[in-house]
Order: structure tokens, then C-alpha cells, then sequence
């Protein structure tokens, strides 16, 4: 089987030069482009896994006129994954062209294309789309945009496993007229599934009214936006042998977070591309992650009912990445302000596919109704991979159970948004400023949701010895649902900065916060951080940064009567870091980190709890000469009792050749020695070349991998 794998790969590798050849032979209108990937991965207690990505690409773009182009693309991928005897492989090839036309009237562009998959464990798939998108340019005119696409996704089968056809269409028209700007958006889109016989409809709006001024010679500014959106989603569904149904929810936003911090006690960030209908384009990546790291999948869900979510994945999952999958932890939570969360009951996660692609289905054992829900995966135990894997889209709905051979279901949403934003400017270096959003969310479920944000803030930076800001702001949030109390936060603010010294500044902050659940206060926190940033040679900088902490927890009434008592948490800590050119050629740079953590409570139940990081370390970095860059750090975490040692190359050879090494040692009996190599060879402006490797020594075993690539464009 070596000898079988090597010569594919000499092949591939001849196959690449005759595909690379001289740049004479390609015509002008043409490019190519190709690349060869290849990995290897094994150790002592683990079978080796070895892979080879190869993708080669060739584009054809032509002006046909001074308003004219057309352009044609096909593109070829194939991935080989050895396992002994039960090699596994995949390919695709994507053909596509597009005609585009330009004048001063209007921009049109028209568009179409066929992908081939093929996979050695299922069926040949395709995928074939075209559409057209229509623009104006006239000049003080209104902007008009129109769209349609229309696509087909079937696989090679007489009776289909996957057959769905999908179309959209859609325009906007949009407006400018001094100081207004107005704009309209209107989208369509129909889907059949026609192996499941599922057809569902969405129809969504979107109007803005925007309005923003100047008066007084720009001293002051008015802004303010009203927007209304709606989005309908009807379905019409053959019902299955078990009795189910999902009827899909709009969802307001996209969440994610990828870390070690307590599932229960984490802000997640933006992540719109987990709800934009796109199950190909990558958003948040769950493989491979430390086995204590938590990926978290939150959505938006603004109290519609929601019984299950569905998780898709950028590709079918092999064997491997389903089982590391299917064994970890899957969790779901439930929070009303993305900031504190509590789990909910579930049922074991099942996988399935859709159009080509793994998903995972995650049921609650009831429907709950809250403003946030997220998905936690943790505990990940895998091999290195030779791809990665990432989550696509989150979807969820709610689970209906019927008797009746199909079954049609609709659900609306409706969100109105107000916004206002003032800024005065009185005296220079003298800014004030208000701002007001509303947003009134209408689900079908008739837990009307409002939020109200009001924010005041002022600044006066008089010279550079004194700069003072001053800040507040208060959040309500308030939903129809007599078990949900209303929400209250309130935050208040302070920061002051100088610069005595052209080589000094310092800063300090401070920050009050409340919260309420009717009228009773649920916490207050206080938080004090600070900056003192020095200049204390030439070439020698330090900056010190102390902060402060202390959160109240104070539980309702319904709490206490549960057992739950008052709470305090405080943390203090500082970040210490400095950094020196001691020669030219030699840069020094350290740093000490301290935090120091105790929660406490009212409680007989619940212990008083410590807990204390302190983190130091060090970095030298030497060039001995323009090509030459050596660099060595020292790391030390003292409560974990874990000590490295570590080192870098980086060595030009020639203009066209680099070599990088590294190397990693635990100095603990349990840790790890790690080292790794790769060089770089710019073989001439069109080909390039790379290879490397790395070794692990452990006491748990021993891991090795190996990777080459070869690019090649013209």
C-alpha cells in the first residue's frame, strides 16, 4: 500500500509541472492555478492517517467590449484520505461562466454553474445554479436593485436519497435627498424537498427611514432611523412515520464564543453567518479544539418557542469527526441577557444529512421561550486531523406532533427599531452626546418583547494634562409574559487620562452597574481599572495595569425561598510588562501577570472560594544579521506548577529559500518536548513550495506529523 500511495503521488506531481509549464503556452485570457497538499500524522498508540488535497483551477475572463466582459472558471478538487486497505476518496469539479454589461442607465450580470461531487461512500451529487442581478446607475435617480437565482440539488440515484429545488428573487429600491435616506428591501424565496415532499415560503421586508444633520457649523449633530422589518415563513410538509414536524422560527441574531470559561458566566459575540441561510460558507470552527475548551452556538430567539436546533457542518463528517462528534458533550442553555446562563433539559444529539452535508439534531425534552439559547460542545476527544471542520448555520424551531398526513404551519415575526443619537460640541476639546434605541420585537407566539437603551456621555480634554469622560446608561427590557419579571440595568461611569510627560501616561476608570428584575435589586457591581504606560530609558518602555472588581449578588424573593443567599465575588489583579533594546540587534521583553479571585456566600450550602493565577515570563529575540532571527522565551505559571522552555529560527538561506525551526520543552516530569521545521521555496514567481514537520515526545506516547505542499499559478 506505500508503494500504491507513492505512485499516486509522483503522478499528481507530474500531472502538477505539465500543468505548470511555461507561462508562453497560456493564452493571454487564461489563468491557471494549481495546488498539492499533503499530510501524514501517527504516533505510538495511534494509527497513522495520511491525506492528499489537490485543487487545480482554470479561469478564462475576456473584454468583449469597453462595457462587456465575460468570464468562465472550472475548478477541480480532490481529496484522498489513506486508511490501509479502505482508502477514501472525494472529488468535485465546478464549471461556471458570467456575463456582465455596464453603461451610465444600468450594471446587469448574469451567472450560472454545475458542481460534481463524488464520494466513494455515497452517490455522485450535483449541484447546479443561475441567476441574473440587475442594478441602476442614473444619477440622481433612485437606486433600483433586482435579483432571482434559481437553484437544483440532486444526487445520482434513481430513487433519490436528495432532490431540492430552491428559488429566490427579490429588489430594493433605495433613496437620497439631502438629508434623508430612505430604503426598501424585498426578498422572496420558495424550496421544495422533494425526497421529504416539504415546500416551504419565505417572504421578508425591510424599510429604513434615515435622517442626519448638521447645524451650528458642524457643533451640533442630529441622527435618527426608524426601521421595520417582517419575515414570514410558511410550510407545507408530509409527515413522517413518526408523527414530526419542525416549524422554523425566525432568529433576530448569531452567537458564538470559543474558550475555558465557565459555560454559565459568558457574553457571546455577534456571529452573523450562523443565521444567514448559508449551510456552505464557513462560520465557527468546532474541530479540532482542546479537550477543555467550550464552543459555543447561541442564537437569538426573542421568546418564540423553540424545541429543537439544528447544527450544520461544512462537509459530510467522516467516521472519525462523527465519532469525536457524537462522544463529546452537547449542552444547551437558556439566558434572557446574554450574560448569565441555565442549562436546559435535552436529549441525546442525533446525526443526520442534508443536501450533502452532516447536521446535528438537538431536542429539548419541552419547549422553552426565552431571548437567547445556545448550543455548548466540550470535552472533544480526537486524533490530529488532517482538515479541520466548522459549523455552518444554526436553525431552530418548534417540534409539532400530528396524526394528519401533512401538515401546514406558519410563523411571523415583526421588529420595529427606533434610534437617536444627539452630539454637541459646546468649546473645543468640550464633546456631549444622548442616544436612544428602541426596538419592539412582535413574535407570533404573543410574547411581545420591548428594549429601551437611553445613554448620556460627556468629555473635555483640555490639554494634555487632564481628560475627563463621563458616562450613563440605562436598559430595560420588558416582555409580556407574566412569568418573566421586567429587566432593569443601569450603569454609571467615570475615566480620567493625563499625560504629564512626553514620556508618560496614565489613566484610570470607574464603573458602577445595578440590575433589577421588577423591583427588586438582583446584583450591583463595581469595577476600577487603571494605566500607567512610561517611557523610562530610550528603548526601554514598561506599562503597569491594576484592576478591581467586587459583584453583589442579591436573589428575588421566589430565590430565597429556594435556598439561594447573597453572594459576593471580587477579583483584583495587575498585568506587569516591559520591553528593552539593549543593542541594536537585541530586544528583551518580559512580563508578570497577577489575579486573585474570592466568591463568598450568605449561604450555610456553599463554601468560601479562592482561587489565585500568577504568570510570568520572558522573550529574547536576536538578529545577528539581515537573514538570521533567533529568539528564545522563558514561561512560568506558578499555581499550575508548569515551566517552558522555548526557541524559534527564522532563516533566510537565499533570496528564494527560508528555513523555520522551533522547539519546546516541558521542564516538568509530566510535560511534553515538541519540535517542529518547515522551509519555503519560491521556486520563481509562479511556483512555490513548502514542507515541514513535527515531533512530540511524551510520556503518553509519541506523535509525529509531516506535511508538503506544492502552489503553482499562471
Amino acid at each position: 500500500m506505500p508503494c500504491r500511495n507513492s505512485m499516486r503521488l509522483l503522478a499528481v506531481l507530474g500531472l502538477a509541472l505539465l500543468l505548470v509549464g511555461p507561462h508562453r503556452a497560456v493564452a493571454d485570457p487564461f489563468s491557471v492555478s494549481g495546488n498539492l497538499n499533503y499530510r501524514e500524522n501517527g504516533g505510538d498508540d495511534m494509527d497513522t492517517q495520511r491525506a492528499l488535497n489537490q485543487s487545480y483551477n482554470l479561469n478564462f475572463i475576456k473584454q468583449l467590449s469597453s462595457s462587456m466582459d465575460f468570464s468562465a472558471a472550472t475548478r477541480y478538487n480532490n481529496y484522498q484520505d489513506f486508511k490501509g486497505t479502505d482508502d477514501n476518496d472525494s472529488n468535485s469539479i465546478n464549471p461556471s461562466a458570467a456575463f456582465d454589461l455596464r453603461n451610465e442607465w444600468f450594471s446587469l450580470n448574469l451567472n450560472g454553474s454545475q458542481n460534481r461531487m463524488n464520494d466513494d461512500d455515497s452517490p455522485p451529487l450535483f449541484n447546479r445554479t443561475w441567476g441574473g442581478n440587475l442594478y441602476s446607475q442614473i444619477e440622481k435617480w433612485p437606486n433600483l436593485r433586482l435579483h432571482y437565482n434559481q437553484s437544483q440539488l440532486w444526487d445520482d440515484q434513481r430513487d433519490h436519497d436528495q432532490d431540492v429545488e430552491s428559488t429566490d428573487y427579490g429588489g430594493s429600491v433605495e433613496y437620497t435627498w439631502k438629508s434623508l435616506a430612505m430604503l426598501y428591501d424585498f426578498r422572496r424565496g420558495e424550496s421544495d424537498d422533494l425526497v421529504e415532499d416539504i415546500n416551504t415560503e419565505t417572504l421578508n421586508h425591510y424599510a429604513q427611514l434615515k435622517y442626519t444633520e448638521s447645524f451650528f457649523r458642524d457643533r451640533l449633530s442630529i441622527g435618527a432611523s426608524q426601521q421595520y422589518s417582517s419575515s414570514e415563513i410558511d410550510t407545507d410538509a408530509a409527515v413522517g412515520e413518526d408523527g414530526v414536524v419542525m416549524q422554523p422560527i425566525f432568529l433576530t441574531s448569531g452567537l458564538s464564543a470559543v474558550g475555558k470559561i465557565d459555560p454559565r458566566f459568558v457574553e457571546l459575540n455577534p456571529a452573523a453567518g450562523l443565521i444567514d441561510n448559508d449551510t456552505a460558507t464557513d462560520s465557527v470552527q468546532i474541530l479540532p479544539q482542546d479537550s477543555d475548551e467550550y464552543v459555543h452556538l447561541g442564537i437569538e430567539t426573542s421568546f418564540q418557542p423553540v424545541s429543537r436546533m439544528e447544527v450544520y457542518f461544512d462537509k459530510l463528517l467522516t467516521p472519525g469527526e462523527e465519532g469525536a462528534l457524537t462522544g463529546a458533550i452537547w449542552t444547551v442553555y437558556r439566558s434572557d441577557d446574554n450574560r448569565t446562563w441555565d442549562r436546559v433539559r435535552q436529549i441525546a444529539p442525533t446525526f443526520d444529512i442534508k443536501a450533502g452535508r452532516s447536521l446535528v439534531y438537538v431536542d429539548l425534552a419541552v419547549p422553552v421561550t426565552d431571548q437567547y439559547l445556545k448550543v455548548v460542545v466540550s470535552s472533544i476527544n480526537i486524533q490530529p486531523l488532517a482538515t479541520p471542520v466548522f459549523v455552518t448555520e444554526v436553525r431552530a424551531g418548534e417540534l409539532i406532533f400530528t396524526t394528519a398526513d401533512r401538515l401546514k404551519t406558519s410563523s411571523k415575526f415583526v421588529s420595529h427599531q427606533t434610534q437617536l443619537n444627539i452630539g454637541y460640541r459646546p468649546a473645543p476639546g468640550w464633546s456631549t452626546g444622548y442616544s436612544m434605541r428602541r426596538v419592539l420585537n412582535l413574535p407570533e407566539s404573543d410574547l411581545d418583547n420591548l428594549q429601551t437603551t437611553h445613554a448620556l456621555n460627556t468629555s473635555y480634554a483640555p490639554s494634555r494634562y487632564f481628560a475627563m469622560a463621563l458616562g450613563a446608561s440605562e436598559t430595560r427590557d420588558n416582555t409580556q409574559n407574566d412569568n418573566l419579571a421586567r429587566t432593569l440595568i443601569r450603569s454609571y461611569s467615570a475615566a480620567f487620562n493625563s499625560s504629564p510627560l512626553d514620556t508618560l501616561d496614565v489613566s484610570l476608570g470607574y464603573t458602577r452597574t445595578y440590575g433589577y428584575e421588577g423591583d427588586e435589586e438582583t446584583d450591583r457591581g463595581d469595577t476600577i481599572h487603571g494605566n500607567i504606560a512610561a517611557e523610562i530609558f530610550p528603548d526601554w518602555t514598561m506599562s503597569f495595569s491594576p484592576s478591581w472588581t467586587r459583584n453583589y449578588s442579591f436573589p428575588t424573593a421566589e430565590e430565597e425561598a429556594e435556598g439561594n443567599a447573597n453572594a459576593t465575588t471580587t477579583t483584583y489583579g495587575f498585568v506587569l510588562t516591559s520591553s528593552a533594546r539593549l543593542t541594536p540587534r537585541l530586544n528583551l521583553t518580559g512580563n508578570w501577570n497577577y489575579a486573585h479571585s474570592t466568591s463568598d456566600s450568605e449561604s450555610e450550602l456553599e463554601e468560601a472560594r479562592a482561587t489565585s493565577s500568577r504568570q510570568y515570563g520572558a522573550t529574547l529575540s536576536y538578529r545577528p544579521s539581515d537573514v538570521l532571527l533567533l529568539s528564545t522565551s522563558y514561561r512560568r505559571d506558578v499555581d499550575a506548577d508548569d515551566t517552558s522552555l522555548s526557541g524559534t529560527l527564522a532563516w533566510l538561506l537565499t533570496r528564494t529559500l527560508q528555513l523555520n525551526a522551533g522547539a519546546s520543552f516541558g521542564m516538568e516530569s509530566d510535560d511534553s518536548d515538541q519540535y517542529t521545521s518547515t522551509i519555503n521555496w519560491s521556486v520563481s514567481r509562479n511556483l512555490a513550495l513548502q514542507a515541514g514537520g513535527a515531533y512530540q515526545v511524551a510520556k503518553s506516547g509519541n506523535v509525529w506529523s509531516l506535511m508538503s505542499s506544492l502552489n503553482a499559478h499562471y
